[in-house]
């Protein structure tokens, strides 16, 4: 599974990066995490930022063990993260 590097960028927001390149990111909306590939997919939405999180890595490692590229983004994040 891919090595991700979580980050908060809000309060309700969690950005990934793999490689210093963004990855995904985890949104909460009250009990509910969403999480969303490097594209905005969505992955689906759990009922922990654990187990949201594991989605996107697992997501990642698919996509990578099927040959498929995730085709992650540069994304300049605020200094302070």
């Amino acid at each position: 599974m891919p090595s991700l590097v979580w980050k908060p960028a809000a309060p309700d927001l969690y950005v990934a990066t793999l490689d210093g390149e963004f990855a995904g990111y985890v949104s909460a909306v009250e009990e509910l995490h969403s999480a969303f590939g490097p594209h905005a997919q969505h992955l689906g939405s759990y009922r922990s930022f654990r187990t949201a999180s594991s989605a996107l890595g697992h997501w990642l490692a698919h996509a990578v063990g099927c040959g498929v590229p995730p085709r992650l983004s540069k994304v300049a994040l605020p200094a302070g993260l």
